[in-house]
């Protein structure tokens, strides 16, 4: 993952990539709806989109601050 799209250190970054390949292995189609509940600055939706770059991603944030960042990536 490059380091501007997932906005964590490269440790986190690895873990996280570890269990959403295994997420994606699991839907087992290319081209999922995935709701992202929650998420925060995006960082989720992202990893997801690299992954499965054909899925249909609705994200939701109630927070401001929050969907502030998440627009700006």
């Amino acid at each position: 993952m490059a380091a501007h799209l997932c906005p964590i250190s490269k440790k986190r970054a690895s873990v996280l990539l570890t269990v959403h390949e295994h997420i994606v292995s699991l839907l087992q189609k290319p081209d999922p709806v995935i709701l992202d509940i929650g998420c925060n600055d995006g960082t989720d939706a992202q990893c997801f989109l690299r992954l499965c770059p054909e899925a249909k991603l609705y994200c939701f944030e109630p927070d401001a601050r929050a969907a502030a960042r998440f627009k700006t990536t």
